[in-house]
């Protein structure tokens, strides 16, 4: 496979850079017996994480991420407007979390695969800037204030990102993509999940309308 990269390469006039390549594995195998790798008389360094694309790649016994990276820009970010805007009004403060920092936490999640416990973690991250604005304690629900300025929370955010992803796929000018994207719509477990993150999403707007309309107060995690 390197020497096919190495002859492609050569007809496009390119030329690896064997310091910034790296070899990275996935499966039940042992990292002690990978093979060394050489490309231009230079070894590749086998590694157990490897950025692509601003996601963190972890080897295992199957494809991970790691959002470590993430939360620490996220919270980076967050710190530094917050030291900067600190007599701006809640709400404003809020937009520019929503407008620099949300996306940040949401980087790549429309596409990659997130357990249970990350998400959590993520979760927990964007509610935090909930906490810190509005004066509420780490053990304090803040459900009802995200109900109450008619946002959604992480969960349904994420949702909504993927179905726009979902719908950029489908209409999207490559049709080798809008291909593939159909191909793999042919899976029952998608096309539940798709009709899962719909119906979600509209059980949650429903929800913000009906308390807000009849002057309830929004119900609490």
């Amino acid at each position: 496979m390197l020497d096919s990269c190495r002859a492609t390469a050569v007809e496009l006039n390119l030329q690896f850079n064997a310091k910034k390549s790296h070899c990275i594995a996935f499966g039940k195998l042992n990292h002690n017996l990978l093979r060394f790798m050489v490309r231009n008389n230079s070894s590749l360094a086998w590694v157990l994480s490897v950025k692509y694309l601003g996601v963190h790649l972890v080897s295992g016994k199957k494809l991970s991420f790691d959002i470590k990276s993430a939360k620490r820009s996220f919270f980076m970010a967050c710190n530094a407007i917050l030291s900067h805007t600190k007599h701006t009004d809640e709400i404003i403060q809020l937009s520019l979390q929503e407008s620099y920092c949300l996306p940040i936490l949401t980087y790549g999640v429309t596409a990659i695969s997130l357990n249970v416990s990350q998400y959590n973690e993520l979760n927990a991250c964007w509610n935090s800037v909930y906490r810190r604005l509005f004066g509420f304690h780490k053990w304090e629900s803040v459900r009802s204030l995200i109900d109450g300025f008619a946002r959604l929370d992480f969960k349904h955010l994420v949702m909504t990102y993927k179905v726009r992803f979902y719908k950029k796929l489908v209409h999207g000018a490559n049709s080798v993509m809008s291909d593939s994207f159909y191909v793999y719509m042919m899976d029952t477990n998608f096309v539940v999940e798709c009709l899962t993150v719909f119906h979600a999403i509209g059980a949650a707007i429903d929800r913000i309308r009906t308390e807000f309309v009849s002057g309830c107060r929004p119900s609490t995690y």
